[in-house]
């Protein structure tokens, strides 16, 4: 028996969601890949909907693969459902399991009346393997890749506007810098966003530094911005507060805001007179008052200047990364970068 549908190679999150949620069910699936939240909203969406309540008492198991082995699974696969049309087994942290190879046989030839589930992430199974090959033919084999970070803002507008709310296209910008691309973590913010704003239909910017632990004084936007401004001051009082609360401030985290921020204002130098238009599309910006920072910043730093930071903004992240030498701790790194950042117009290059 093979399972054919449209989206079974190469199967989008979205296309796979679509489709459970059509009742359409596959003998098999492996989820894997590097973002665990995609595979844990499959492996919730079966687990809850597959089987009724009544059903899921005799027909449903959930196990580990340290715990398992290839002969188990397979004896529970084999099993007919109980008043139930299907079984449903879920084997989490299936790359544990010592013999997983071994399955390959019941890959090859499924029960038609069971859900097997294999949950592997983190990691991918070797494509060139029988198991691998089996799975595919007869089951869906998706890979939940991590966002780059371009798509972070576009991902929690989406799973915002899911919620039938609304969010400012900097709010989106400020969770995902702030957070980072760990989707677990973002939506758990946004759902808690959405008790706080009780009737409130949007999310503004000042909802999240108010609600998600950013100061809205002493936060990195508003340092990158005095960077981009050559603000002495505002710059100085920033850091004093950073260096006396680095926990609050990452260095991985204000590094790679900085580099985002910098990148943007090099794509508007480097673009020369284009509409506002076109460089609003080409920065990925929403909105046009926004704009107006990245050109001013744009007029400060040279081409060369600006590329020079890029550069040493990467040296710095592999250090922070542990790649590299780095013997000073994080507040005086951090004090480095600033200062070299401020100081470069002043340079000929």
């Amino acid at each position: 028996m093979h399972y054919t549908c449209s989206w079974m190679a190469g199967t989008t999150y979205e296309a796979l969601m679509s489709s459970l949620k059509r009742g359409e069910y596959a003998p098999l699936y492996l989820l894997q890949g590097d973002e665990s939240y995609f595979i844990d909203q499959i492996v919730a969406y079966i687990t809850e909907n597959a089987l009724s309540e009544s059903e899921k008492v005799f027909n449903q198991l959930i196990c580990y693969g340290k715990d398992s082995n290839s002969r188990m699974i397979i004896d529970n696969a084999r099993q007919y459902p109980m008043m139930a049309q299907r079984r449903v087994i879920i084997l989490k942290e299936a790359q544990t399991m010592r013999d997983i190879a071994a399955l390959e046989p019941y890959a090859a030839h499924p029960a038609e009346s069971t859900i097997l589930v294999l949950v592997h992430p983190h990691k991918k199974l070797d494509g060139r393997k029988s198991l691998s090959k089996a799975l595919a033919r007869n089951g869906v084999v998706y890979e939940a890749k991590s966002l780059y970070a371009n798509k972070l803002p576009g991902w929690i507008e989406s799973y915002v506007k899911g919620k039938k709310l609304n969010i400012e296209h900097d709010a989106s910008i400020a969770l995902a810098e702030y957070l980072g691309s760990d989707l677990t973590k973002i939506a758990n913010e946004i759902d808690k966003l959405e008790i706080t704003l009780g009737n409130k239909a949007t999310i503004t910017r000042d909802d999240v530094f108010k609600n998600i632990g950013i100061s809205k004084d002493y936060n990195v936007f508003e340092l990158q911005k005095a960077l981009g401004q050559r603000d002495p001051i505002t710059i100085q009082r920033i850091m004093l507060h950073f260096m006396g609360n680095m926990k609050a401030n990452p260095l991985i985290f204000v590094i790679s805001s900085l580099y985002a921020y910098f990148s943007k204002i090099l794509i508007v130098r480097s673009m020369g007179q284009s509409s506002d238009q076109e460089l609003m599309a080409a920065i990925q910006l929403r909105q046009a008052f926004f704009l107006r920072e990245y050109k001013s910043a744009a007029q400060k730093f040279s081409t060369a200047h600006l590329e020079y930071v890029i550069t040493l903004l990467r040296k710095y992240d592999l250090q922070s990364k542990g790649l590299g030498r780095r013997s000073k701790p994080d507040h005086e790194t951090l004090r480095e970068i600033v200062q070299e950042i401020y100081t470069l117009p002043n340079r000929k290059m």
